[in-house]
C-alpha cells in the first residue's frame, strides 16, 4: 500500500470516489460467468487534471458469491481510505488503484484452473469380489 496520504482539495470527494469505484468494479467482475476472465479495469476523475485507475480481478472458478466476498474484503480490510494508490492480494481476488495508468494486458495473464481433486479408483477385481459375495 502507498503509505502517502491523498492530499487534493476534495479529500472527502475523493474518498467517496475510491470507494465507490472499486465496489463498481467489484460488482462487475463478480457476475462474469464462472470459467471467464473476472477482471475488470476503471478511471474515474477525480478533478479536472487527476485521474484515478482501479483494478480488481478474481480466479475463474470462484462463485460469484465468493468473488463478491473476497473482494469486499479486500476493499474493506486492507484498502484504502485516503491513499494515492494500494495493492492488496488475496490467494483468490485482488485489486490495485493508482493515480497514473497501469494495465496488465489480459493475454498476458495465465489460466487459473480450478484445483482438481484426486480421483479414487477401485480395481475391477476388488469390484467383483465384492460383486460375488453379495450376490450369494
Amino acid at each position: 500500500m502507498n503509505e502517502q496520504d491523498y492530499e487534493g482539495p476534495q479529500v472527502g470527494r475523493f474518498n467517496n470516489l475510491l470507494w465507490n469505484n472499486m465496489n463498481d468494479i467489484r460488482n462487475l467482475t463478480s457476475n462474469v460467468p464462472n470459467g471467464s476472465m473476472k477482471y475488470a479495469y476503471k478511471s474515474v476523475n477525480i478533478v479536472d487534471n487527476q485521474k484515478l485507475y482501479a483494478m480488481v480481478y478474481c480466479v475463474q472458478y470462484l462463485s460469484s458469491d465468493n468473488c463478491s466476498w473476497c473482494l469486499s474484503n479486500a476493499i474493506s480490510t486492507s484498502c484504502c481510505r485516503g491513499k494515492i494508490g494500494g495493492r492488496v492480494y488475496f490467494p483468490s481476488c485482488g485489486l490495485r488503484f493508482e493515480f497514473y495508468p497501469f494495465s496488465y494486458p489480459l493475454a498476458s495473464w495465465t489460466t487459473i484452473q480450478q484445483p482438481q481433486l484426486p480421483t479414487a479408483t477401485v480395481p475391477l477385481s476388488t469390484l467383483a469380489y465384492h460383486q460375488a459375495l453379495h450376490n450369494h
